[in-house]
């Protein structure tokens, strides 16, 4: 991994001499810290749990967990090592599979919350509901994001097969 030497980052990409592992790693990594530390930001206290001096907002932990677990989930749908375009892939598969989880959770997110507003359910001290809100479709964006790579992949494979063993596989 180039963690910090990004002009050796450059050659090798520039020899394409950059693994699909690499890739990945790299790929894994950057998504697990940008809303890690993007969400330090708007940290809400009580939501804190740590040992010690040691605080972290354990909503960053659910994140991150919900997102190695589903980042990794879809790198082996597409194939893992002997896969290829991982990150092609997942930003042009995922932006589709992004606009259809928003376009159906958004009508049950404005109803739930002006259910649990109208029940006076909604607090801020306690925000149970996020889970709904914010997690359950995330894990359903990487399951249906997972399908769809999984399914190209087999679609690449296949294309790449001679025709007689394709007929065969049928």
């Amino acid at each position: 991994m180039f963690l910090l030497n990004i002009f050796e980052l450059k050659q090798s990409i520039i020899k394409s001499e950059l693994s699909e592992s690499t890739r990945f790693k790299h790929f894994l990594i950057y998504m697990i810290l940008l809303p890690t530390t993007t969400g330090m930001i708007f940290v809400n206290y009580t939501q804190m749990i740590g040992i010690g001096d040691v605080r972290i907002n354990s909503y960053d932990v659910l994140s991150a967990i919900i997102i190695m677990i589903g980042v990794y989930y879809c790198y082996r749908k597409n194939g893992g090592k002997q896969g290829n375009l991982f990150i092609q892939k997942y930003f042009s598969i995922g932006f589709v599979i992004l606009i259809r989880v928003i376009v159906i959770f958004l009508p049950l997110i404005y109803l739930m919350l002006t259910f649990l507003r109208g029940a006076r359910l909604y607090t801020y001290d306690f925000m149970w509901w996020e889970i709904f809100i914010v997690r359950i479709p995330v894990i359903i964006h990487f399951l249906w994001l997972g399908y769809h790579m999984g399914d190209l992949a087999k679609m690449e494979y296949l294309a790449s097969e001679p025709i007689g063993q394709i007929e065969s596989l049928i």
